[in-house]
């Protein structure tokens, strides 16, 4: 008796793990980015740091749920200099999010086939604070701008 129940008990357990594994497959396909270069180039044009809302986004073809959203230490980790005297050369907006820590948002969008440039933005008190386009330039070099 005791056996048949722990088998029972065993296969449900693994029918639950294999239906939570597929949904999770599945969920995870459907926020992947579905933006192309030229509209997250166009995207990015448009925003204007400082005056263009969070909630506006989505209306710039830019799903948050679908862009990576970076923790504290992602942020330092693509916005800091490589030591720590650079702080003060950077941008106000981002000097301001570092400092903030926990109020401060970073998301990264990425072409969905193309990734030859991505686009960073940190949210701050609602607005966009800070953009910055980075990928590879046409030769193929390292490059930023903001």
């Amino acid at each position: 008796m005791f056996r048949t129940l722990a088998f029972f008990v065993g296969l449900v357990a693994l029918l639950a793990c294999s239906i939570a594994a597929q949904e999770w497959r599945l969920s995870a396909d459907a926020v992947a980015p579905q933006v192309s270069q030229a509209q997250l180039q166009s995207a990015y044009d448009r925003i204007h740091p400082g005056v263009t809302p969070a909630s506006q986004l989505g209306t710039l073809g830019l799903d948050t749920k679908a862009a990576a959203k970076l923790s504290y230490l992602g942020v330092v980790e693509q916005l800091m200099p490589a030591n720590s005297y650079g702080f003060d050369t950077l941008d106000p907006a981002v000097q301001s999010c570092l400092e903030a820590e926990g109020r401060c948002t970073a998301y990264v969008f990425a072409p969905a086939r193309e990734r030859t440039k991505s686009m960073v933005l940190l949210i701050q008190g609602g607005r966009v604070a800070y953009k910055a386009m980075r990928g590879l330039d046409r030769g193929g070099n390292s490059a930023r701008s903001a």
